[in-house]
C-alpha cells in the first residue's frame, strides 16, 4: 500500500544523504474532482520539466475521507496536500516535514506555505462579466462553513456593492446536503430562486453549485440566461460541458497550481526561504450558454428566447412561438424587437447559424446533415446563409476552423 514504509534504513548525513535515495513525498490530493486531477498532473509536470525524481505516495480516494490511514505511520520528506480538515492537519503537524497547502481559506491553515489563486480577482471576473451583458441585480450562492466559498462570495458581493447594485446570497448547509440525492438536495435552493427579483446574475462557489442553479432554473421555469444568467468557477468541463445549458466559468489553472506548488515544496525540502504565498494567475473566463446573452426584462421575450435556443434547430416559426407562448404575433414581435435589437426571424438564423459553425468546426458531417441538424431547409439555404451572414461558404468556414484548432 502507497506510503507503508514503517521500516524504511536510517538515512545517512550530509552529501551522501543527496545519493542515497531521491525525496519522498505524499501528494495528499483527492482524485474525485477534475480540478484536483489538474493539480496532480501540474506536480508531474514540474517533476518531468525539471528533471527530477521523487518517490511519491498518492493514492485514487476522497477528499471527505481525511487523512488516509497510512499517514500517521509515514516517514518521509515533504507533503503536497488540500488539507480539507483539522484532522488531516494535526497527523501532518505530528510529522514534522515541510508541507504545501493547495486547500485555501480555513482558518486552521494560516500557518501552512500556501499555492492557490487570488479569489478576489475570481470574484471581479465573474462580476464584470456579468455587468457586461446588462445585468443589474445579482446573486451568490455557495456553501458555509468553507472559506473559499466565503471569500468568493464576499468579494463578488463587495464588488458588486461597489457599483451601487444589489446582492443577495445563498448557501448550501455544509457537508449535510451531499449525501442526499440531487432532486432533495436542491429543494431550498429552488424554493430560495423562485423569490428572486428578474433578471439576475448570479456567481456560483465552483462550478458544482452553478450546475445546481441551472437544474433549479430548468424545473421553476426560469430562462437561463434570458433571466438567470451564471458563471461558476474552476472551468471543470466534466461538469460544465454535462449541463444544460452549458455552463460559462472561471477558469483557475489548476495544472499550474499544482506544478508552482511542486517548486514551491522542493525549495521548502532544500532548506532554501521560499515564498510561502504563491499566487497563480486565473486562465480567463470560459464563456458558454449559460452567460451567453443580455439581461431580458420582459418574461415573454426571455421565454421567446430560450423556446429558440432549444428548438430552433427544428422546425420553428413565429406562429409557432406565438402558440406556445399565448401572445399576440403584434405584441411578441415589438416587445422582442424593442429587447433584443432584432427581430424573431433574424435570432433563429442565428442560433441556426451558431449550431451549424460548431458542427462545422468540431466534426466531420457532411454539409447535408449539418444542415438538417442545425434547422436549415437544405445545404443550399445554409449556404445562402453563409454567405450573407459571414461573407464566406460553409467549405472555408471549415478549413479556417480546422486549421486553427491544430497544435502549433
Amino acid at each position: 500500500m502507497p506510503g507503508l514504509a514503517t521500516h524504511r534504513p536510517l538515512r545517512p548525513s550530509g552529501v551522501d544523504a543527496v545519493a542515497f535515495r531521491p525525496p519522498h513525498v505524499a501528494v495528499l490530493i483527492e482524485t474525485t474532482h477534475g480540478t484536483a486531477r489538474k493539480q496532480v498532473l501540474g506536480i508531474a509536470d514540474y517533476l518531468r520539466q525539471h528533471g527530477v525524481r521523487w518517490e511519491l505516495d498518492h493514492e485514487p480516494r476522497r477528499m471527505e475521507k481525511g487523512p488516509p490511514s497510512w499517514l500517521s505511520r509515514w516517514r518521509g520528506d515533504g507533503i503536497i496536500a488540500r488539507v480539507y480538515s483539522e484532522k488531516t492537519l494535526a497527523v501532518i503537524d505530528r510529522l514534522g516535514v515541510p508541507v504545501v497547502n493547495l486547500w485555501q481559506g480555513q482558518p486552521w491553515t494560516a500557518k501552512l506555505p500556501v499555492c492557490g489563486n487570488d479569489d478576489a480577482l475570481v470574484a471581479q471576473l465573474a462580476a464584470r462579466h456579468l455587468m457586461e451583458r446588462g445585468f443589474r441585480q445579482f446573486a451568490f450562492v455557495g456553501v458555509q462553513g468553507q472559506g473559499w466559498s466565503a471569500a468568493r462570495g464576499d468579494a463578488f458581493a463587495a464588488f458588486v456593492a461597489s457599483r451601487r447594485f444589489p446582492c443577495v446570497r445563498f448557501e448550501f448547509p455544509s457537508g449535510g446536503h451531499s449525501c442526499l440525492p440531487p432532486k432533495y438536495r436542491s429543494r431550498q435552493l429552488l424554493e430560495w430562486l423562485r423569490r428572486q427579483p428578474l433578471p439576475l446574475g448570479l456567481m456560483a462557489a465552483n462550478d458544482y453549485y452553478a450546475a445546481a442553479v441551472v437544474a433549479c432554473c430548468r424545473t421553476a421555469g426560469i430562462a437561463v440566461p434570458e433571466q438567470v444568467a451564471i458563471v461558476g468557477v474552476d472551468d471543470d468541463e466534466a461538469v460544465c460541458e454535462m449541463t444544460s445549458p452549458m455552463l460559462t466559468s472561471v477558469a483557475i489553472d489548476h495544472r499550474r497550481i499544482g506544478f508552482e506548488a511542486a517548486r514551491l515544496l522542493a525549495q521548502l525540502m532544500a532548506g532554501k526561504p521560499p515564498n510561502t504565498q504563491v499566487v497563480v494567475p486565473l486562465a480567463g473566463l470560459v464563456c458558454r450558454q449559460s452567460s451567453a446573452g443580455r439581461a431580458i426584462e420582459d418574461p415573454i421575450v426571455a421565454a421567446a428566447l430560450e423556446t429558440i435556443r432549444t428548438r430552433a434547430m427544428g422546425p420553428l416559426t413565429i406562429d409557432d412561438l406565438v402558440a406556445r407562448l399565448g401572445v399576440s404575433r403584434t405584441a411578441l414581435t415589438r416587445a422582442f424587437a424593442a429587447e433584443v435589437g432584432h427581430g424573431i426571424h433574424d435570432e433563429i438564423l442565428e442560433v441556426r447559424l451558431r449550431e451549424a459553425r460548431r458542427l462545422l468546426a468540431e466534426s466531420d458531417l457532411k454539409l447535408d446533415a449539418i444542415a438538417r441538424q442545425s434547422g436549415f431547409e437544405h445545404p443550399q439555404h445554409l449556404c445562402r446563409v453563409f454567405r450573407q451572414r459571414l461573407g464566406v461558404t460553409p467549405g472555408h468556414y471549415r478549413r479556417t476552423a480546422k486549421q486553427a484548432g491544430k497544435p502549433g
